[in-house]
């Protein structure tokens, strides 16, 4: 017989993947894979990178007046948040472009002037993966586990809310 894991990975697969599944220490964490980033989150991304922003314009001397996003050329006339792709702060990438990138997993942002320099990717990974695992954390705090009733076999639909399983589920 399949062991949990794969169980949940087959499920992510198929039409009954509307879930992301996230092994937490307390149980597995099913989230409906629906846009859970809240505004909170969101701003709170928003703040650490303006304020890296900040810090590595002051170090470099540098400013993003007629900054554009090297990638979708897009500039910051329409309020739109450029980011430097590198410590120097050469070139900038707008947070959709970023967002975009760091789901890609493909490292494609990077200077042309330093290409050793990942700063970009690795600061906005490591701010969003903080940040999402605080997210985590505080949902897991406030969901409560569900009665076994709620998952027997022959249940067919998992509840649409964030759930969390434990070895009592």
């Amino acid at each position: 017989m399949e062991n949990f894991r794969e169980q949940t990975v087959f499920l992510q697969r198929t039409p009954l993947g509307r879930y992301n599944f996230v092994e937490r220490a307390e149980g597995f964490l099913i989230i409906p894979n629906t846009p859970h980033e809240s505004q909170e989150e969101v701003r709170a991304r928003e703040e650490s990178l303006f304020r890296l922003k900040q810090e590595v314009l002051e170090a470099s001397g540098r400013t993003d007046a007629d900054a554009v996003c090297m990638i979708c050329r897009d500039d910051n006339s329409d309020g739109a948040f450029l980011f430097p792709i590198c410590r120097e702060a050469h070139y900038f990438a707008c947070l959709g472009c970023l967002k975009k990138e760091a789901e890609r997993g493909t490292g494609e942002i990077v200077c042309p002037h330093d290409r050793e320099d990942p700063f970009a990717m690795t600061e906005y990974k490591r701010i969003y993966f903080e940040l999402r695992e605080a997210f985590l954390n505080r949902l897991t705090a406030q969901l409560t586990t569900h009665t076994p009733s709620e998952f027997l076999p022959t249940t067919t639909n998992i509840p649409n809310r964030p759930t969390l399983l434990t070895k009592k589920t």
